[in-house]
């Protein structure tokens, strides 16, 4: 609580309070869904009990208040997610409503913009959890509650100064799972060498503290360079690369068995309890592990590159790669290797279709595991108000001690955006 308070002083402080009151330009939106996932093996288990259905009706509200110099957007949702078939039987996951909320607050000085936002979201930990890592191995409700806050400096109008703050902490309604924090704070430079290319160095640190026995503490140094180059209208690119440097203590007094151990990649997914004691997977480069000792430390390289092409208005084409060393949402740290493209196209103003592809290797301890995923969507727009879509979606995860699974799931989606005040 005490790192969560001063962390919302120093958000807090980069933002000095509007000197006038101004008049402000307000609007008031809401967005109604209806969506189905039907899919053959929903939770990708190795023995796929059957078909699973599972309809999600979800409800949001964005409020946008704007000065000539500020800007505040709140956002509200609300999304109830069911779930009916054959496969269901003996399923850990049950009717659930999952909930958030966000406001951010942006402050435009000559040459500086102040940022600053605050969110707390409660969620259902099995979909997310199968989503980031293609497993799902824990029930119940996961929690997270983020104060955000930064500013961005033109030095010169070649360059360019920014340094953002992040404060996370998670919680989860399993009695047996961790809670944990996660603060980062991230500084770059933009330097703009040409009317094409800019160069930017960044350095970020980040430190994530564990609930739990161990008290295990995670140091996360990232210093990278990377570089923009756009030589035309159609084509992009963007690229990163440097090093990262981790650093891994916890309580020599705990018994690290029952602490540190591969859940995210369990020897049997088909199984979900109730509460199973997951977090957390601690994994540095090189297998390094924290020892008996109460420490360890690694290093590893970074890189992600992003290139698009616009083969006009209306057709783009990206292609992104990475690797990197990050905690996921429940504070598992994962090497993760991936590769990706999304092609799409705007046929016209009622359609649009996008295919995409990726690919992602996860290491973690003494596991590797491949999460492949393919999709294809069609997008229709009804009218002003109305939009809807169809999505065709292959999933497919191996791993040696995981096993292999794969499905197929036909995601359907109808939406309404409603003004209600202009």
């Amino acid at each position: 609580m005490r790192k969560s308070l001063i962390a919302a002083s120093i958000c807090v402080g980069l933002y000095p309070y509007p000197s006038g009151a101004r008049a402000a330009d307000i609007s008031l939106t809401s967005q109604l869904s209806q969506s189905a996932d039907f899919n053959s093996n929903y939770f990708l288990q190795n023995n796929p009990p059957g078909e699973v259905t599972s309809p999600i009706s979800t409800l949001r509200v964005n409020a946008l208040a704007r000065t000539p110099t500020t800007r505040f957007d709140g956002t509200a949702d609300l999304s109830y997610q069911t779930y009916f078939g054959p496969g269901v039987d003996n399923f850990i996951v049950t009717p659930a409503l999952n909930k958030g909320a966000r406001v951010t607050l942006d402050h435009t000085e000559k040459l500086t913009t102040y940022n600053f936002a605050a969110a707390w979201r409660q969620s259902q930990a099995a979909p997310l959890q199968l989503a980031q890592t293609g497993v799902a191995t824990i029930g119940g409700f996961i929690t997270s509650e983020v104060i955000q806050g930064g500013l961005r400096h033109e030095l010169t109008p070649r360059d360019v100064l920014s340094w953002q703050n992040s404060f996370t902490s998670t919680s989860f309604s399993t009695p047996t799972s961790f809670p944990f924090t996660d603060l980062s704070t991230t500084g770059d430079w933009t330097h703009r060498v040409s009317t094409t290319t800019s160069l930017i160095p960044s350095v970020q640190y980040e430190q994530l503290n564990y609930g739990g026995p161990a008290n295990v503490e995670i140091m996360l140094w990232r210093l990278m360079m990377g570089m923009s180059f756009q030589p035309s209208a159609r084509f992009s690119f963007y690229a990163q690369a440097g090093a990262l440097v981790a650093t891994a203590r916890q309580n020599a007094n705990a018994n690290l068995s029952n602490v540190v151990s591969p859940i995210a990649l369990p020897s049997n997914p088909d199984v979900l309890t109730a509460a199973p004691a997951f977090q957390p997977a601690i994994f540095l480069p090189g297998g390094a592990t924290v020892a008996q000792s109460g420490s360890a430390s690694a290093a590893d390289w970074l890189a992600n590159i992003r290139a698009t092409y616009r083969f006009d208005s209306t057709t783009q084409v990206t292609l992104v790669a990475a690797q990197n060393v990050s905690p996921d949402s429940f504070g598992n740290i994962f090497k993760t290797d991936s590769v990706g493209v999304v092609l799409s196209r705007q046929v016209n103003y009622s359609t649009s279709l996008t295919f995409s592809a990726d690919a992602s290797r996860f290491t973690s301890i003494g596991t590797v595991q491949d999460f492949y995923t393919a999709a294809a969507t069609y997008g229709y727009r009804f009218a002003r108000e109305w939009d809807s879509a169809v999505s065709y979606t292959f999933r497919q995860r191996h791993s040696d001690t995981a096993g292999s699974a794969n499905s197929h799931g036909l995601f359907v989606l109808v939406r309404r955006d409603v003004t209600i005040i202009p």
